[in-house]
Protein backbone atom coordinates (compact mmCIF):
# COMPACT_ATOMS: atom_id res chain seq x y z
CA UNK A 1 0.00 0.00 0.00
CA UNK A 2 1.40 3.50 -0.76
CA UNK A 3 3.15 5.42 2.06
CA UNK A 4 0.22 8.14 3.66
CA UNK A 5 0.95 11.56 2.75
CA UNK A 6 1.25 13.83 6.03
CA UNK A 7 -0.15 17.20 5.51
CA UNK A 8 1.36 20.57 6.02
CA UNK A 9 -0.29 22.64 8.43
CA UNK A 10 -0.88 26.30 7.68
CA UNK A 11 0.93 28.94 9.66
CA UNK A 12 -0.71 31.35 8.80
CA UNK A 13 -2.62 34.21 11.24
CA UNK A 14 -5.83 34.07 9.51
CA UNK A 15 -5.68 30.01 10.27
CA UNK A 16 -4.14 30.33 13.73
CA UNK A 17 -6.00 28.95 16.87
CA UNK A 18 -7.47 31.86 19.48
CA UNK A 19 -5.27 30.86 22.48
CA UNK A 20 -2.02 31.32 19.70
CA UNK A 21 -3.65 34.44 19.07
CA UNK A 22 -4.29 35.42 22.44
CA UNK A 23 -0.38 34.30 23.57
CA UNK A 24 0.95 36.70 21.29
CA UNK A 25 -1.22 39.44 22.19
CA UNK A 26 -0.11 38.55 25.89
CA UNK A 27 3.74 39.02 24.80
CA UNK A 28 3.31 41.87 22.95
CA UNK A 29 1.47 43.14 26.21
CA UNK A 30 4.22 42.04 28.37
CA UNK A 31 7.16 43.75 26.27
CA UNK A 32 6.55 47.27 27.29
CA UNK A 33 6.70 45.88 30.86
CA UNK A 34 10.08 44.56 30.32
CA UNK A 35 11.25 47.20 28.29
CA UNK A 36 10.44 49.44 31.24
CA UNK A 37 12.02 47.17 33.87
CA UNK A 38 15.15 47.83 31.53
CA UNK A 39 15.33 51.34 31.31
CA UNK A 40 14.74 51.64 34.81
CA UNK A 41 17.56 49.80 35.40
CA UNK A 42 19.78 51.71 33.21
CA UNK A 43 18.56 54.77 34.09
CA UNK A 44 19.15 54.49 37.73
CA UNK A 45 22.53 52.86 37.05
CA UNK A 46 23.22 56.04 34.77
CA UNK A 47 22.24 58.27 37.36
CA UNK A 48 24.76 56.74 40.09
CA UNK A 49 27.27 55.89 37.46
CA UNK A 50 27.43 59.93 36.12
CA UNK A 51 29.29 61.66 38.69
CA UNK A 52 30.72 65.22 37.24
CA UNK A 53 29.37 68.63 36.73
CA UNK A 54 27.63 69.37 33.68
CA UNK A 55 26.50 73.09 34.68
CA UNK A 56 26.70 75.17 38.41
CA UNK A 57 23.09 75.02 38.54
CA UNK A 58 22.08 71.68 39.05
CA UNK A 59 24.05 71.08 42.10
CA UNK A 60 23.08 72.47 45.31
CA UNK A 61 25.78 75.05 47.19
CA UNK A 62 26.74 72.14 49.50
CA UNK A 63 25.69 68.05 49.38
CA UNK A 64 24.27 67.34 46.49
CA UNK A 65 20.69 65.88 46.59
CA UNK A 66 19.60 62.33 45.25
CA UNK A 67 16.04 62.18 45.33
CA UNK A 68 15.51 64.69 42.34
CA UNK A 69 18.04 62.74 39.97
CA UNK A 70 16.32 59.38 41.00
CA UNK A 71 13.20 61.49 39.95
CA UNK A 72 14.92 62.40 36.56
CA UNK A 73 15.90 59.08 35.96
CA UNK A 74 12.41 57.64 35.99
CA UNK A 75 11.05 60.33 34.06
CA UNK A 76 13.70 59.42 31.37
CA UNK A 77 13.25 55.86 31.81
CA UNK A 78 9.46 56.26 30.70
CA UNK A 79 10.13 58.52 28.20
CA UNK A 80 12.51 55.81 26.64
CA UNK A 81 9.34 53.68 26.48
CA UNK A 82 7.11 56.24 25.26
CA UNK A 83 9.24 56.68 22.53
CA UNK A 84 9.34 52.81 21.50
CA UNK A 85 5.92 52.70 22.06
CA UNK A 86 5.51 55.54 19.33
CA UNK A 87 7.63 54.10 16.60
CA UNK A 88 6.28 50.58 17.36
CA UNK A 89 2.60 52.54 16.12
CA UNK A 90 4.51 54.77 13.44
CA UNK A 91 6.28 52.02 11.99
CA UNK A 92 7.13 48.26 13.24
CA UNK A 93 8.82 46.19 16.19
CA UNK A 94 12.05 46.06 14.75
CA UNK A 95 12.25 49.53 13.48
CA UNK A 96 11.17 50.13 17.34
CA UNK A 97 13.65 47.68 19.10
CA UNK A 98 16.73 49.75 17.02
CA UNK A 99 15.24 53.25 18.33
CA UNK A 100 15.40 51.93 22.02
CA UNK A 101 18.41 50.49 21.28
CA UNK A 102 19.98 53.91 19.89
CA UNK A 103 18.47 56.20 22.60
CA UNK A 104 19.89 53.77 25.26
CA UNK A 105 23.11 53.47 23.76
CA UNK A 106 23.25 57.42 22.76
CA UNK A 107 26.23 58.88 25.38
CA UNK A 108 24.80 62.46 25.42
CA UNK A 109 21.55 61.09 26.65
CA UNK A 110 23.61 58.92 29.08
CA UNK A 111 25.56 62.00 29.88
CA UNK A 112 22.66 64.58 30.17
CA UNK A 113 19.04 62.58 30.81
CA UNK A 114 19.52 61.84 34.75
CA UNK A 115 20.25 65.58 35.37
CA UNK A 116 18.06 68.14 37.21
CA UNK A 117 18.48 70.60 33.71
CA UNK A 118 15.47 72.27 32.19
CA UNK A 119 16.26 70.98 29.35
CA UNK A 120 16.12 67.42 30.27
CA UNK A 121 12.70 68.20 31.63
CA UNK A 122 11.39 69.56 27.66
CA UNK A 123 13.23 66.44 26.21
CA UNK A 124 11.09 64.53 28.23
CA UNK A 125 7.94 66.61 28.23
CA UNK A 126 8.95 66.63 24.16
CA UNK A 127 8.82 62.68 24.11
CA UNK A 128 5.62 62.07 25.61
CA UNK A 129 3.64 64.83 23.57
CA UNK A 130 4.78 63.56 20.67
CA UNK A 131 2.92 59.90 21.77
CA UNK A 132 -0.39 61.98 21.80
CA UNK A 133 0.14 64.15 19.04
CA UNK A 134 -2.38 63.04 16.26
CA UNK A 135 -0.12 61.94 13.76
CA UNK A 136 -1.54 60.60 10.48
CA UNK A 137 -1.58 56.40 11.07
CA UNK A 138 -1.10 56.23 14.85
CA UNK A 139 -4.00 54.81 17.16
CA UNK A 140 -3.07 57.14 20.27
CA UNK A 141 -3.84 60.46 18.97
CA UNK A 142 -5.24 63.01 22.08
CA UNK A 143 -5.39 66.53 21.38
CA UNK A 144 -6.01 67.57 25.08
CA UNK A 145 -3.25 65.48 26.50
CA UNK A 146 -0.50 66.69 24.26
CA UNK A 147 -1.65 70.59 24.38
CA UNK A 148 -1.36 70.39 27.54
CA UNK A 149 2.20 68.97 28.23
CA UNK A 150 3.16 71.05 25.19
CA UNK A 151 1.82 74.05 27.61
CA UNK A 152 3.86 72.79 30.36
CA UNK A 153 7.19 72.07 28.12
CA UNK A 154 7.11 75.97 26.94
CA UNK A 155 6.28 76.79 30.50
CA UNK A 156 9.27 75.11 31.78
CA UNK A 157 11.50 76.03 28.67
CA UNK A 158 10.04 78.88 26.12
CA UNK A 159 12.46 77.11 23.32
CA UNK A 160 10.06 74.52 23.19
CA UNK A 161 7.98 76.79 21.17
CA UNK A 162 10.59 76.48 18.59
CA UNK A 163 9.49 72.59 17.64
CA UNK A 164 6.16 72.71 18.75
CA UNK A 165 5.14 75.87 16.21
CA UNK A 166 4.93 74.34 13.28
CA UNK A 167 3.23 71.03 14.34
CA UNK A 168 0.35 72.61 16.25
CA UNK A 169 0.07 74.71 13.30
CA UNK A 170 -0.17 71.61 10.97
CA UNK A 171 -2.91 69.83 13.57
CA UNK A 172 -4.83 73.18 13.71
CA UNK A 173 -4.77 73.34 9.28
CA UNK A 174 -5.61 69.55 9.48
CA UNK A 175 -8.32 69.42 12.08
CA UNK A 176 -11.76 69.21 10.54
CA UNK A 177 -13.68 70.14 13.65
CA UNK A 178 -12.10 73.31 14.11
CA UNK A 179 -15.16 75.38 15.38
CA UNK A 180 -16.08 72.15 18.03
CA UNK A 181 -12.30 72.72 19.35
CA UNK A 182 -12.46 76.42 20.03
CA UNK A 183 -16.03 76.90 20.76
CA UNK A 184 -17.98 74.00 21.57
CA UNK A 185 -15.70 73.63 25.42
CA UNK A 186 -16.77 77.44 26.15
CA UNK A 187 -20.36 77.78 26.75
CA UNK A 188 -21.22 79.07 29.08
CA UNK A 189 -23.84 77.79 31.84
CA UNK A 190 -25.18 79.24 34.64
CA UNK A 191 -26.45 77.96 37.79
CA UNK A 192 -28.27 79.66 40.60
CA UNK A 193 -28.80 78.14 43.91
CA UNK A 194 -32.28 79.87 45.44
CA UNK A 195 -35.29 77.83 44.09
CA UNK A 196 -36.99 80.94 41.99
CA UNK A 197 -38.93 80.50 38.46
CA UNK A 198 -36.89 81.95 35.98
CA UNK A 199 -36.67 82.43 32.34
CA UNK A 200 -33.43 83.11 30.32
CA UNK A 201 -33.03 83.58 26.16
CA UNK A 202 -31.59 80.35 25.33
CA UNK A 203 -29.00 79.89 22.45
CA UNK A 204 -28.06 76.10 21.99
CA UNK A 205 -26.05 74.69 19.58
CA UNK A 206 -27.48 73.44 16.47
CA UNK A 207 -26.83 70.01 16.56
CA UNK A 208 -29.30 68.63 14.11
CA UNK A 209 -27.54 70.33 11.23
CA UNK A 210 -30.79 72.04 10.03
CA UNK A 211 -29.49 74.95 7.94
CA UNK A 212 -32.67 77.41 8.49
CA UNK A 213 -32.37 76.85 12.12
CA UNK A 214 -32.63 80.45 14.42
CA UNK A 215 -32.33 79.99 18.23
CA UNK A 216 -34.71 81.85 20.85
CA UNK A 217 -31.93 84.65 21.45
CA UNK A 218 -31.53 85.64 17.25
CA UNK A 219 -35.73 85.29 17.27
CA UNK A 220 -36.19 87.93 20.18
CA UNK A 221 -33.46 90.03 18.82
CA UNK A 222 -35.30 90.47 15.52
CA UNK A 223 -38.66 92.02 16.66
CA UNK A 224 -38.09 92.29 20.80
CA UNK A 225 -41.61 94.08 21.38
CA UNK A 226 -43.49 91.57 19.20
CA UNK A 227 -41.66 88.62 20.96
CA UNK A 228 -42.64 89.80 24.04
CA UNK A 229 -46.29 90.98 23.07
CA UNK A 230 -46.42 87.54 21.90
CA UNK A 231 -44.91 85.82 24.61
CA UNK A 232 -46.67 87.40 27.28
CA UNK A 233 -50.46 88.48 25.68
CA UNK A 234 -51.83 87.13 28.86
CA UNK A 235 -51.57 89.76 32.46
CA UNK A 236 -50.85 86.27 34.56
CA UNK A 237 -47.68 85.02 32.57
CA UNK A 238 -46.03 88.54 33.27
CA UNK A 239 -42.97 87.99 35.64
CA UNK A 240 -42.36 90.05 38.74
CA UNK A 241 -39.23 91.03 36.98
CA UNK A 242 -37.16 91.63 33.81
CA UNK A 243 -33.39 91.67 33.65
CA UNK A 244 -31.88 93.08 30.23
CA UNK A 245 -29.07 95.16 28.91
CA UNK A 246 -29.53 99.17 28.89
CA UNK A 247 -29.48 98.77 25.31
CA UNK A 248 -32.87 97.40 24.87
CA UNK A 249 -34.77 99.84 26.76
CA UNK A 250 -35.77 102.62 24.15
CA UNK A 251 -36.99 99.36 21.87
CA UNK A 252 -39.24 98.36 24.77
CA UNK A 253 -40.15 101.08 26.70
CA UNK A 254 -44.15 101.08 25.57
CA UNK A 255 -44.33 97.02 26.80
CA UNK A 256 -42.37 98.28 29.96
CA UNK A 257 -44.64 101.47 30.42
CA UNK A 258 -47.68 99.34 29.85
CA UNK A 259 -47.11 96.80 31.94
CA UNK A 260 -46.74 98.50 34.95
CA UNK A 261 -43.07 98.31 35.29
CA UNK A 262 -40.08 100.65 36.79
CA UNK A 263 -36.46 100.42 37.07
CA UNK A 264 -35.00 99.40 40.45
CA UNK A 265 -31.75 98.92 39.93
CA UNK A 266 -28.78 99.37 37.55
CA UNK A 267 -25.32 97.77 37.36
CA UNK A 268 -22.68 98.34 35.44
CA UNK A 269 -21.59 95.84 32.89
CA UNK A 270 -18.37 96.49 30.96
CA UNK A 271 -17.02 99.67 29.38
CA UNK A 272 -16.99 98.25 25.74
CA UNK A 273 -20.24 97.63 25.35
CA UNK A 274 -21.17 95.91 21.54
CA UNK A 275 -23.76 94.38 19.69
CA UNK A 276 -26.54 93.05 22.05
CA UNK A 277 -24.14 93.93 25.12
CA UNK A 278 -24.33 97.35 26.84
CA UNK A 279 -22.91 98.81 29.26
CA UNK A 280 -25.00 98.32 32.05
CA UNK A 281 -27.55 95.79 33.09
CA UNK A 282 -31.12 97.18 34.24
CA UNK A 283 -33.25 95.58 36.32
CA UNK A 284 -37.05 96.17 36.27
CA UNK A 285 -40.03 95.11 39.00
CA UNK A 286 -43.74 94.84 38.50
CA UNK A 287 -45.87 97.16 40.08
CA UNK A 288 -48.55 95.53 42.83
CA UNK A 289 -51.46 97.30 41.02
CA UNK A 290 -51.17 99.04 37.59
CA UNK A 291 -53.77 100.96 36.22
CA UNK A 292 -54.66 100.51 32.67
CA UNK A 293 -55.89 103.82 30.59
Amino acid sequence: MPEAVRLRKRRSVLYSSAGGTAAQRGAGAAAPALLLALALALRALNCFLVQTSFVPDEYWQSLEIWVPRLAQAVLAAFADVKLYSLVQHLENSETAKFVFFCQLCSWFTWYSCTRTLTNTMETILTIFALSYYPIKGSKMGNSCKYLALVALAIVIRPTAVIPWMPLVFSHFLQEQRKADLILLNCIPVGHVHCPLKMRFLQCPPNLTGNESYVDEADVFYSNPLGWLNKEFYNDTLLPSHLILFNVLEQEISSFLVLRGYEKTATVFHTHVPQGRVGSHISIYRRKAEVNYP
